[in-house]
């Protein structure tokens, strides 16, 4: 067993950090485009995923406005998605479980709440994408 001392840390921190190993930017770059790619989560759900994962504010708040400028377009994807799966339900069912469900993705009811009436009022179609 080697005795770790602070020194050889530190030139290993160094050393990953030279060889693009330890990038906090890249890293949070990285999960945006997945959360927006693969599990669409609004813009204050992510930030709260990057904060518990050790990344500074400033590196969140600047990777996150060149993915997440505002939620809107993203938030309309993943609701029209889901509105299609809820078809059939009255309309205060359907407002509550898919403001429920937007919600939880960290997407702000400012955002939400207008599209609650009108894709109960308008439901996509199901040939559209």
């Amino acid at each position: 067993k080697e005795d770790l001392t602070a020194d050889s840390i530190e030139a290993v921190i160094a050393d990953l950090k030279r060889n693009g190993y330890l990038d906090d930017e890249q890293f949070a770059k990285m999960w945006a485009e997945n959360r927006v790619v693969n599990r669409p989560r609004g813009r204050r759900a992510v930030s709260q995923e990057l904060s518990r994962r050790g990344v500074s504010r400033d590196t969140i708040e600047n990777v996150l406005d060149s993915y997440y400028p505002d939620d809107a377009d993203l938030v309309r994807k993943v609701a029209v998605r889901r509105a299609e799966i809820m078809r059939g339900l009255d309309k205060a069912t359907f407002r509550r479980r898919l403001s429920g469900y937007l919600t939880r993705r960290g997407f702000g009811f400012g955002v939400v709440a207008p599209l609650l009436d009108e894709l109960w009022e308008d439901p996509p179609d199901q040939e559209s994408d």
